[in-house]
């Protein structure tokens, strides 16, 4: 995906979810008018995280979520070649005859009990001789001897699937399943998740591995800065040399910017009501000259605005609601 100089690209992963649960009555002007207005176009990619690769123009052939992790975490770029490994704090439930990873996360863990999970997690992963530094971010990045002959499925794509259905069926997944066992026992014995049982609380029972992969080869710099909160597209700024910040903390400026925009509750009216205010700043850039904004989404829909948007007045905004379940627009 060409980026061009003085181009501010809004990506916002979500943006269609985050339409559909908003009240019809729900209007957002700013946002409304960039999707009215915009040159629609999109852009090929399989996934979200394929598309971040695309905007830093990075062969997407093999993502390498957990390197690109560990960049994020440390601010430093692994050995070129070096094989990562990401694995991440899950719940599993089960049922008569299946188990189901339903959430991921420490959810409502205090600090005490996360550093509990993470030393048994830590412990289960040495003694298999394998070195992983504390949790950072919410998960441990883990560098092994050799790349893995088979792929864990994306943890995303995991939630909510029979785990027997969801692991790799590769006979060279055996270590990794009997692994995955061992730290679901420990987990399960640990007086941390006997604790939260007693108190009917959610436990963190499981792991879930994925994300492997070597460092990504970087070309030359596409974004001067970027803003995000994405530890894949944080990891990308760090090794293409971006200057990068929290998504919060965007200033209109100079310069060719990426704004990585990922929701950061499940309060569609609160999160829209900021992806809004983000949208008046980089809308009023858009007017300048030798500048221009492309919106883009998790789907690989794409809205281009040049200084040409504002003279295309007969096009009509509608809600956001409206706009993504393909009704008419008012």
């Amino acid at each position: 995906m060409d980026v061009g100089p003085g181009q501010t690209t809004l990506f916002v992963e979500d943006l269609a979810q985050l339409a559909r649960v908003l009240p019809a009555e729900s209007r957002y002007p700013t946002l409304e008018r960039i999707l009215a207005r915009g040159r629609r176009r999109e852009v090929q990619a399989q996934s979200p995280n394929h598309l971040r690769y695309e905007l830093y123009g990075v062969s997407s052939s093999q993502l390498s979520i957990a390197a690109l992790s560990h960049t994020d975490d440390y601010g430093s770029v692994p050995e070129a070649g070096s094989y990562w490994l990401r694995a991440d704090p899950v719940t599993m439930r089960a049922d008569m005859t299946q188990v189901f990873t339903t959430s991921c996360g420490f959810a409502d863990l205090d600090e005490a009990e996360r550093a509990d999970i993470n030393r048994i997690v830590r412990a289960a992963l040495q003694h298999e001789g394998i070195h992983a530094a504390d949790c950072q971010n919410g998960h441990w990045c883990f560098q092994l001897d050799a790349p893995l002959q088979f792929e864990f499925m994306p943890l995303h794509e995991a939630l909510g699937l029979d785990v027997a259905e969801a692991l790799p069926s590769s006979p060279e997944a055996v270590r990794w399943k009997r692994l995955l066992t061992e730290i679901q026992v420990d987990l399960h014995q640990s007086a941390v998740n006997a604790r939260r049982r007693a108190n009917g609380l959610q436990e963190i029972n499981s792991v879930w591995f994925w994300g492997g992969g070597t460092p990504p080869v970087i070309g030359e710099q596409v974004f001067d800065t970027v803003y995000s909160n994405d530890p894949v597209s944080r990891g990308l700024a760090i090794a293409s040399g971006s200057h990068l910040a929290d998504q919060d903390r965007f200033t209109p400026q100079q310069g060719t910017v990426l704004i990585d925009w990922v929701m950061a509750s499940a309060d569609a009216l609160r999160e829209a009501s900021a992806l809004e205010q983000i949208a008046q700043k980089v809308l009023a850039e858009a007017v300048r000259p030798g500048h221009g904004l492309t919106l883009l989404d998790g789907n690989g829909n794409a809205w281009e605005l040049d200084r040409g948007w504002q003279w295309r007045f007969w096009k009509k905004s509608a809600p956001l609601s409206m706009t993504f379940r393909g009704e008419p627009k008012a």
